[in-house]
């Protein structure tokens, strides 16, 4: 990976800042700078961190293409859908939850509130 690439996430991740820039993927400023030049190249930790936290497209961030606009890694369907499921169920979870306190409500109003354990 070349010194334009790391440009690009620079300006595109950390909106131009290179302190911000080396604070989150733990490197000094005289390192970035270095990078950024292109003198240097990215650890292997920071790499790790573009791809993991960031979701920076591997393809794209070791192609040798340096005028390609930045990609990131697409959120695979079945993780959304899972993702929506177990926000349905927190929903479900709820309403079963409020359904349950009505009838404990209905039931001592009634007066059989005897045969409800406290």
């Amino acid at each position: 990976m070349k010194g334009k690439k790391t440009q690009i996430i620079r300006d595109y991740l950390f909106n131009g800042n290179g302190s911000e820039m080396a604070k989150k993927l733990k490197l000094s400023n005289n390192k970035i700078s270095m990078v950024l030049k292109g003198e240097q190249k990215l650890s292997v930790e920071a790499i790790g961190i573009l791809l993991t936290e960031y979701k920076v497209d591997p393809n794209w961030l070791f192609d040798n293409d340096e005028e390609s606009p930045l990609k990131f890694v697409k959120v695979e369907e079945p993780e959304r859908k899972y993702i929506e499921l177990l926000e349905r169920h927190a929903q479900a979870m709820e309403k079963l939850a409020e359904y349950q306190n009505s009838k404990i409500d209905q039931l001592k109003k009634s007066g059989t509130s005897s045969n409800i354990q406290q």
